[in-house]
């Protein structure tokens, strides 16, 4: 680490998010930001991490000034649209307006970086809460083909999902590969 260099501490910011240790990984990116406030892959990192950690307000704060920043970064909107979905849910889901604001950020992280597997998922699982259940399914679909070893979005998430609206069931091999076969239930 070059404690001079807001970089260095982004990365270490971002490797202490990978390891899920949000008030650490919080902290080494506050220190990348006060060296470089312009630094936004620190504050996209510092997002995550406020999100992780469960403030979410926060972490709307932090995604759009990244924003400001990268105007571009499909992880900064994805950061942006989950942040207020987390708020929505907090909040006893009453707040119309934030769920919205969320789906249409994961709208546009998804436009722009179509393949990310992880992005379609979360945008999935908000167009089945809306009840959008056709655009749910499309993206749910999406979301093991385009991360295919993530487990999480192959069988856990997007079966339960498919199952909770009641259209489609999947069946799973064994080591965890979904299979391409979808079978109606109605």
């Amino acid at each position: 680490l070059r404690p001079s260099v807001a970089e260095s501490w982004g990365n270490l910011g971002a490797a202490l998010l990978a390891a899920r240790r949000y008030p650490e990984a919080e902290a080494a990116c506050a220190h990348a930001i006060a060296l470089s406030p312009a630094l936004a892959g620190a504050l996209t990192t510092a997002a995550a991490a406020l999100k992780g950690r469960g403030c979410f307000a926060g972490a709307v704060l932090a995604s759009r000034r990244a924003l400001c920043i990268t105007p571009l970064s499909a992880r900064g909107w994805s950061n942006l649209g989950m942040a207020p979905y987390r708020l929505w849910e907090q909040n006893g889901k009453k707040s119309q307006p934030e769920f919205d604001k969320a789906v249409a950020s994961l709208t546009t992280a998804a436009g722009l970086d179509p393949k990310d597997g992880e992005i379609r998922y979360q945008l999935g699982t908000l167009r089945r809460v809306k009840g959008d259940n056709a655009g749910a399914i499309v993206d749910l679909e999406a979301a093991p083909k385009l991360t295919p070893t993530e487990a999480q979005y192959g069988q856990t998430g997007m079966a339960n999902g498919l199952r909770w609206m009641g259209h489609v069931a999947l069946h799973f091999f064994t080591d965890t590969r979904w299979s391409r076969t979808l079978h109606r239930t109605r």
